[in-house]
């Protein structure tokens, strides 16, 4: 589980670029009944929160882990929306657990985000000192205000039926990714619980608006859900629950039926490029990403003729400055283009490089590159590789120079 836990919080740190659009509607006058729903919503989280801010002055941690776990139903009702409209919130609420590891990025400010904190007071131990319950009272009364200042904002926004849809099918993803894995919720053992209860959120709003249109597509939806909720339930084992079974089979029927589902109504105006293509039910379909949504606009688009030449360019050393490496010396496709040292032998041989060889699996689908994010395009990355001292010895200009003395590379490049 250790392991599980840490590769998805690796995860949830694109999962923002993936998942979180952050998108505003336009305001209604009284709101829709979605809308309305949403609101009683976010007010039920805030009296869970003030609820459980209470019981922190009982005595022993009975009390207050009871609070705790209603608190943490009564966000999970409401993350589908609240994910959806208010990102930054959430990033606050609730995140990654974090790990004394390397391999863990760190968030913002560089700490748990509240829920995370609140959850590793009360169930590290029986008791509880005074200044963890001083420290607790602090974090569930920002928390607190948080999702006051939230609701007054809520004003703002009018929540459409497709734009529901969009926002359940990013849940399902999150939970299918994220939280059956435990990122944000580990020491209660709840991780299970909670999936279903966020299954449950997606069944309360679809509730609101089923029947609007084509009601027997609204019902399927509903009877999906109903069963995949069934299947969390069954076994809250977090050691033991079946996820596979649970991804490949009802994740992939609600997110089947949420496709449907949005077939009836008008499409969303998306006015960013999603890199988990909206014709994919889920995460996990053949050809889910779009490989090409963090290109830059002058990036050439997939061919035979582009790939052929990437291949042949990926292979040859005379993209470095001493003509003795190429790109695949260093990315192996037999090692998941990596090379299985600790750290790789600079182009001069004099020394070591700073750090690994990375996988180029998926790395098409990074917003960022290197390990400081310090560009945003492989064709930058490339441009930074090419020039570095340590790793190709070259530059972009000399590389060019040579291909172009080259007749079969010159007919390459104008194909």
């Amino acid at each position: 589980m250790t392991t599980i836990r840490r590769l998805a919080t690796l995860l949830a740190v694109s999962m923002c670029a993936l998942l979180g659009t952050g998108m505003r509607s336009s305001p209604g006058a009284a709101g829709s009944p979605l809308r309305r729903a949403f609101e009683a919503g976010v007010d039920s989280l805030a009296e869970s929160l003030a609820a459980l801010d209470t019981s922190l002055d009982a005595r022993g941690t009975g009390i207050s882990r009871a609070a705790f776990r209603r608190t943490r139903i009564a966000y999970k009702h409401q993350e589908t929306l609240l994910s959806y409209f208010s990102p930054s919130t959430v990033s606050i609420l609730n995140g990654p657990l974090g790990e004394e590891d390397d391999e863990t990025p760190a968030r913002p400010l560089g700490q748990l985000a509240a829920f995370q904190r609140v959850e590793h007071r009360l169930f590290s131990g029986e008791t509880l000192a005074d200044s963890d319950r001083m420290a607790l009272h602090d974090d569930v009364r920002w928390m607190l205000d948080v999702v006051v200042h939230f609701r007054a904002l809520t004003g703002n926004v009018d929540v459409s039926e497709s734009q529901m849809l969009d926002a359940a099918r990013l849940e399902l993803a999150r939970v299918s990714v994220l939280s059956l894995a435990g990122v944000d919720s580990d020491e209660s053992g709840d991780a299970i619980i909670e999936c279903a209860e966020a299954l449950e959120g997606i069944r309360s709003i679809i509730a609101v608006a089923r029947g609007s249109t084509e009601p027997a597509r609204w019902h399927a939806l509903d009877g999906a859900l109903g069963d995949a909720i069934a299947a969390l339930r069954q076994n809250t084992n977090v050691e033991t629950m079946d996820r596979l079974e649970f991804i490949s089979t009802h994740a992939r029927n609600v997110g089947r039926e949420i496709l449907m589902a949005r077939e009836t109504l008008a499409p969303l105006n998306l006015t960013l490029r999603s890199v988990w293509r909206p014709a994919a039910a889920t995460l996990f379909e053949r050809n889910a990403f779009d490989v090409t949504a963090y290109a830059p606009d002058f990036a050439l688009a997939p061919s035979p003729d582009v790939i052929a030449l990437g291949e042949r360019l990926f292979n040859d050393p005379q993209l470095s400055g001493p003509r003795t490496r190429s790109c695949a010396s260093c990315h192996l496709p037999r090692l998941a283009f990596a090379d299985g040292l600790v750290r790789q032998t600079s182009v001069s041989g004099s020394h070591a490089v700073a750090r690994n060889t990375p996988t180029l699996l998926n790395a098409a689908l990074q917003p960022t590159l290197f390990n400081d994010g310090r560009v945003a395009t492989l064709e930058a990355q490339v441009s930074v590789v090419l020039a570095s001292p340590a790793e190709m010895g070259g530059s972009v200009d000399l590389a060019a120079a040579r291909l172009n003395a080259d007749t079969g590379y010159r007919a390459a490049f104008k194909r």
